[in-house]
């Protein structure tokens, strides 16, 4: 039997970014690292789960949207990989209307590109959260400093540091966590990691961005931003508090890194969206359209007690199962007998 979840151990998000990012393969990691799969596959072998398609196993590129999921703590994290080339923007577009936040994938080497550059645009007019994962640390002449500089000096992007890589290229090994402050390596094949103190030679680097994320997430809201200048310590809770607050208004970024391929960083990325990603039921307010008054336009907040309201994302066609809409509740409830 399916757990259940209650609205506000929900979260949806959608993984974006240029063509060759590694958005397939960091699913893929999600999902083995969460369980969900045995074995990790391989885009060169035809053996992702999220791209199934023949023409995509035959092009080695996703060209449609795909879905998988994880579980963490008592909290379900609902993924959509969407395709990075622009001929297939509307499923992008489709999917990042209904997640909470976004995951935007850039290479560790070239950093902003332009899919990255469109895809920020319309997420900056659409006011949507947005986390960056720095991906393929493990690539030769990866540089997550310069990619940092890179987003703040291409995208204006309000960096909020929440880890920095142990090494980088065949040397990256790593990851050091400046919200735990605690170092996360992998072990055997990255689905489980251990858990220890940070090197002393990257202490001082990490304590610095630690810093800088205690006074972004105090100015997530006046009372934070008061006990901040009074020099009192915010409590892990506080941090998330205020952090969740200035994504959810997107802004500021949370950046984290890793590598998708050698399963690196995996696990904090999942923790990032399980601690700062907004449920659900949070004040975001959808438009749309009154079913029995067409010409007239509502808004919807999410009210499992309300009125029944959705949005259909997604239709796809199978050969077996005919026509199938993905469909997300916004208000209300859908059960099989619903028409």
């Amino acid at each position: 039997m399916l757990k259940e979840y209650k609205t506000g151990q929900i979260r949806n998000v959608a993984i974006i970014g240029h063509g060759g990012t590694g958005k397939s393969t960091l699913l893929e990691a999600m999902l083995f690292v969460g369980g969900k799969i045995d074995k990790m596959g391989n885009a060169d072998a035809g053996t992702l789960v999220s791209d199934f398609d023949e023409d995509e196993k035959e092009k080695k590129i996703s060209i449609k949207s795909s879905m998988g999921f994880v579980e963490f703590e008592d909290v379900k994290i609902n993924i959509i990989d969407t395709p990075g080339t622009s001929d297939f923007v509307g499923d992008q577009r489709a999917a990042m209307q209904v997640a909470e936040a976004v995951v935007l994938v850039v290479d560790s080497v070239d950093g902003v590109q332009i899919e990255t550059e469109k895809a920020w645009r319309y997420l900056t007019e659409n006011n949507i959260p947005r986390i960056i994962f720095v991906n393929k640390m493990d690539k030769e002449r990866a540089n997550y400093g310069k990619v940092i500089e890179n987003l703040k000096s291409s995208l204006g992007v309000n960096v909020a540091t929440l880890c920095i890589p142990v090494g980088e290229g065949d040397k990256f090994s790593a990851i050091a966590d400046t919200f735990e402050m605690k170092l996360y390596t992998p072990k055997g094949d990255g689905k489980d990691v251990t858990i220890g103190e940070i090197p002393a030679d990257f202490k001082e680097l990490v304590e610095l961005e630690r810093m800088n994320l205690v006074e972004l997430a105090a100015e997530g809201s006046d009372e934070l931003i008061e006990k901040f200048l009074g020099g009192e310590e915010l409590t892990k809770e506080e941090i998330i508090f205020g952090i969740t607050a200035q994504l959810k208004n997107a802004k500021l970024t949370p950046v984290i890194c890793g590598s998708s391929q050698k399963v690196v960083g995996i696990k904090n990325l999942i923790r990032v969206i399980k601690n700062f990603v907004p449920a659900p039921d949070t004040e975001r307010v959808y438009n749309g359209i009154d079913q029995v008054h067409r010409d007239k336009e509502v808004q919807v907040k999410c009210d499992p007690a309300g009125s029944l309201a959705a949005v259909v994302w997604k239709t796809a066609i199978d050969q077996y199962a005919g026509r199938f809409n993905y469909v997300k509740v916004l208000a209300g409830q859908i059960n099989p007998e619903s028409e």
